[in-house]
């Protein structure tokens, strides 16, 4: 059992994590999550056994050893002394505990109640992306921010497309969000299932100037940066989907490592296009599909040698709709089909588009490529509501 700073930082603050081993003994089980108990012992988050921490003798060492005993053992139990400052502690503790079970019971009634509707479903099934609004809540945003923005602090080179991280500030944005209710309701499974899914996010941050010719112009009255329509269908010609093994995402060649569904959630407001934001294809899951199912060759090549996506000159005459700035507020979440074709849109605002992206996956999911062939194959919940009208089922 050993103590260890998040990250090894030393400020006040800083989350520091208890690890102990066994404390659900017939798995073997790392414990790293405590609580405070109410009778003023220390106990994992997840505590079958009922024990706490407590002391026992070391016949090697001249100090007794802390390992976990039974929260009734009077005589080895560690016990913080109570008085006034531990209650009023205990009861802030518990009223916000209060507070967040209320906050979830909300989220959850108002996704099943009003947001997972027929026509969230068909709108999701026809474009292959949808908005859930207000997902998540302030509280959650204001702590990934200041993780995000404490990183930035250390060096903007720490950031970029490639971090991710399983730091619990940004995996929380989902755990404790409505995204995992969404989940169970489109794809199947309860929600600690796709809280279990949840291990890392990626850090998606769009700085002005990304994305932005060397050569950008102002417009003289408000100083706004203008972008070309040449510039711009240089940008959307080059879409992608996620997964496809390469050197600049370090993902293995000899597999496409695809999923069900990306999870976009925005820390920033995004109101006006070409600020950074996320751009899909609408409808271009089913056309995707349908192209590499008549040419499993291209599929075959992207799986071993990384290359041959239908983009650049091929764009216009595969994807029949225009692409879709996806614009949105704080809190809310894009659930994009992992087929769906997105990119990225230049950043003409003098603001950061901060974005944390998650990528998960049914329990249906067994890593091929039948989901790349038929896109919803796994939505058993979207499929139920809205049966096969756009395809992929």
């Amino acid at each position: 059992m050993w103590l260890e700073s998040d990250h090894g930082r030393k400020e006040p603050d800083t989350t520091v994590l208890l690890w102990g081993v066994d404390c659900v003994p017939e798995k073997h089980e790392w414990a790293k999550k405590y609580v405070f108990e109410k009778d003023g012992t220390i106990a994992p988050a997840q505590n079958p056994h009922g024990v706490c921490l407590g002391v026992q003798e070391d016949e090697h060492a001249t100090l007794p050893k802390v390992v976990f005993v039974k929260r009734t053992d009077m005589r080895r139990r560690l016990v913080f002394a109570r008085g006034p400052v531990l209650e009023q502690h205990m009861a802030i503790v518990e009223e916000t505990k209060r507070a967040r079970l209320a906050e979830c019971a909300a989220l959850k009634e108002r996704i099943c109640s009003t947001v997972i509707t027929r026509t969230f479903c068909e709108t999701l099934k026809r474009d292959g992306f949808v908005a859930l609004e207000n997902a998540v809540p302030t509280r959650l945003i204001r702590q990934a921010k200041r993780e995000i923005n404490r990183r930035l602090g250390a060096g903007a080179a720490n950031l970029n497309a490639k971090t991710f991280t399983a730091n619990s500030s940004i995996t929380a944005l989902l755990k404790e969000s409505a995204v995992p209710m969404a989940l169970s309701k489109l794809l199947g499974g309860d929600d600690e299932y796709w809280r279990s899914q949840i291990t890392s996010g990626q850090i998606a941050l769009r700085f002005p100037g990304d994305a932005c010719p060397n050569a950008t112009n102002y417009d003289d009255d408000d100083d706004d940066v203008r972008i070309s329509a040449s510039h711009f269908d240089g940008v959307r010609r080059y879409w992608h989907i996620d997964g496809i093994p390469g050197e600049s995402n370090g993902l293995s060649y000899g597999k496409i490592h695809n999923f069900d569904c990306l999870c976009g959630v925005l820390l920033s407001d995004v109101q006006e296009p070409m600020s950074g934001e996320l751009c899909v294809y609408p409808g271009s899951h089913v056309e995707l599909a349908e192209y590499f199912s008549n040419n499993m060759h291209v599929l075959e090549t992207l799986r071993v040698e990384g290359k041959g996506l239908p983009s650049g000159p091929e764009t216009d005459a595969l994807f029949k709709r225009r692409a879709v700035h996806c614009l949105g507020k704080q809190g809310d979440v894009f659930l994009v089909n992992y087929m769906t074709a997105h990119f990225v849109a230049p950043n003409t605002s003098p603001d950061i588009r901060y974005a944390v992206y998650f990528r998960v996956s049914s329990s249906q999911h067994d890593g091929g490529n039948i989901s790349i062939l038929a896109p919803w194959i796994h939505w058993d919940g979207l499929n139920r509501m809205c049966p096969d009208r756009h395809g992929g089922s």
